[in-house]
């Protein structure tokens, strides 16, 4: 019977396969170094890459559509004008647009120098309200071209939100998927606070348990008597 190990005594008879002690301190350091090397030229590369293309993202999305007029047969004669024309279809609209990332997106992220074009799908009839957030930021460059809100070249900053309030004419207004126009942007038909599909879909299939998991803090266990006198009532 080999004697007990002594405290702080570490075994040299454990051998591998290929008849080495298996903490073998000639061979363990030269390839702990080598890993140590590939790991700091992988996150020298990660840190470059990063730093040479920003994540910026830019959502857009209509949140608000509300119409002037609701159907009534008692009241068939009410209209909404504007500068003298009757609009048959009015709504107000919000078409809000949010810049996310760490970097600015500035006019030369427009490529061609062309602006980005936002179809409401209604003639846009009047601007009400353009709102910048934080309140310090300029609005950036815009204007109105038929049912489309033409946005830029213009500086759009980090974190930035703006909310352009329009009244237009139509039966349906929606806004439409637009194309990846800006350099090293990705555009986003959603709003940022949203859940996307598949974590609509992650919820719905964890909820349940995450509801469980509040009712029984202490952890699953399979109820007692009186558990299942409760249930029954």
């Amino acid at each position: 019977m080999p004697p007990a190990p002594r405290p702080g005594h570490v075994r040299s008879d454990i051998v591998n396969a290929a008849g080495h002690p298996f903490y073998d301190a000639a061979a363990f350091w030269p390839a702990a170094g080598i890993i140590v090397g590939l790991l700091a030229i992988a996150a020298t590369i990660w840190v470059t890459l990063r730093a040479a293309n920003p994540k910026r993202r830019l959502f857009y999305s209509m949140p608000v559509v509300t119409p002037l007029l609701t159907p009534r047969p008692d009241l068939p004669d009410i209209e909404v004008r504007r500068a003298g024309k009757v609009l048959a279809n009015p709504h107000v609209v919000t078409v809000r647009l949010v810049s996310r990332g760490r970097r600015d997106i500035t006019r030369e992220a427009f490529d061609g120098g062309e602006p980005l074009r936002l179809d409401v799908g209604a003639a846009i009839v009047e601007w009400l309200e353009v709102t910048t957030w934080p309140s310090d930021r300029p609005d950036p460059v815009w204007k109105m071209d038929g049912s489309s809100l033409l946005i830029g070249p213009s500086l759009i900053g980090r974190r930035q939100t703006t909310a352009f309030s329009l009244l237009v004419d139509g039966m349906s207004p929606r806004l439409s998927t637009i194309q990846q126009s800006l350099t090293d942007v990705r555009i986003l038909q959603r709003d940022p606070g949203s859940m996307t599909d598949w974590q609509r879909s992650l919820l719905s299939r964890t909820g349940g348990i995450a509801m469980l998991a509040k009712l029984s803090p202490a952890g699953w266990r399979r109820p007692g008597p009186a558990a299942v006198t409760a249930a029954s009532l």
